[in-house]
């Protein structure tokens, strides 16, 4: 069953932003990037996945890409893959 999440976090100006947490089953998670975020999309990126790490204390990241799928050089979401502690 795919079930949604949103997580909200601060970006490094101190402003609010919200990304959809898409979980898979299976450890199997797709963040998605949203198009208006704040600051640096690397950046911001970083501030989301420790957040997810918050979110998700019971969960190991064992692998992470990119979706490529917004064409070249453009990334619309990260697939994450996690075991359990």
């Amino acid at each position: 069953m795919v079930t949604r999440k949103e997580i909200t976090a601060v970006n490094y100006e101190s402003k609010e932003f919200s990304v959809e947490v898409i979980d898979y089953g299976n450890g199997v998670y797709y963040i998605e990037v949203p198009s208006n975020w704040l600051g640096s999309k690397m950046e911001v990126f970083g501030i989301v996945l420790s957040k997810f790490k918050t979110d998700y204390p019971e969960l190991m990241i064992t692998a992470m890409a990119a979706d490529d799928s917004g064409g070249y050089g453009w990334t619309k979401g990260y697939w994450v893959s996690c075991e359990k502690r």
